[in-house]
């Protein structure tokens, strides 16, 4: 359910091969991290981009409408932090000190919003993405359905 498990993945993978492919016909995407690794789960950064190109491009521009969404919201509660004590913009890479620890940078944004961070792992004040949003009939987290 997180990169984490891509190690995991690959050993069920080798253990397991029969219902490995069933796991990949169902989760699209899954053979490629068990391949490659998560590299395959980050956004690619071309020659001399800024991360802030890269998380516009990748997160802003995605045709994926609930990443775009939440990469919004994650991007506004940043800028918005980040405005509140510093005048000039949102350092590239390494993180603003005084912004929310490692998630103040246009490359943290980047790389924690590529994959909408559904279960809020590293942005905090998003809510989960409910499993009911994925698959009808899944459930919710024990609550009203947040987005």
């Amino acid at each position: 359910m997180s990169l984490g498990g891509a190690r995991i993945l690959q050993l069920a993978a080798k253990a397991w091969p029969r219902w490995f492919d069933k796991v990949c016909t169902r989760l699209h995407g899954v053979r490629a991290v068990t391949l490659f690794g998560a590299k395959t789960c980050e956004p690619s950064r071309r020659l001399k981009e800024s991360w802030e190109s890269v998380f516009r491009r990748e997160c802003l521009e995605t045709d994926i409408p609930w990443i775009r969404e939440r990469s919004e919201r994650a991007m506004k509660r940043i800028l918005d932090a980040h405005g509140q004590h510093a005048t000039g913009s949102l350092p590239d890479i390494a993180p603003c000190i005084q912004c929310s620890g490692a998630l103040g940078s246009w490359k943290a944004l980047a790389v924690g919003m590529y994959n909408g961070d559904p279960f809020a792992l590293k942005f905090k004040f998003l809510k989960y993405v409910e499993p009911e949003f994925f698959r009808a009939g899944a459930g919710t987290w024990n609550g009203t359905p947040a987005f």
